[in-house]
């Protein structure tokens, strides 16, 4: 069991939070509230990565694996294209 130090205001305003909401303790109160705001900033890629995402890295992997390269203007033309129409999605 680990101990969290408060200040004295936080810790009174802690425990008014915990005594109208019903908590035993104000180590409950605190748990649940840490639990609940690690809850909203997780973050997950998960739905990123739909099958066809994951076909098309693993054919960047297999070119590049074969020496299939793009060069730097290549690279540099393709951002420019998707900036462009990226930009005129937002116009649109």
């Amino acid at each position: 069991m680990h101990q969290v130090h408060l200040d004295d205001h936080l810790y009174q305003e802690a425990k008014e939070r915990a005594d109208a909401a019903g908590f035993k303790s104000i180590d409950e109160f605190i748990a649940k509230q840490l639990l609940h705001d690690f809850a909203q900033t997780q973050v997950s890629f998960d739905d990123w990565f739909t099958p066809e995402v994951n076909a098309y890295l693993d054919r960047v992997a297999s070119e590049m694996e074969t020496g299939k390269l793009l060069s730097l203007g290549e690279v540099e033309a393709r951002l420019d294209k998707a900036r462009s129409e990226w930009r005129k999605s937002l116009a649109s």
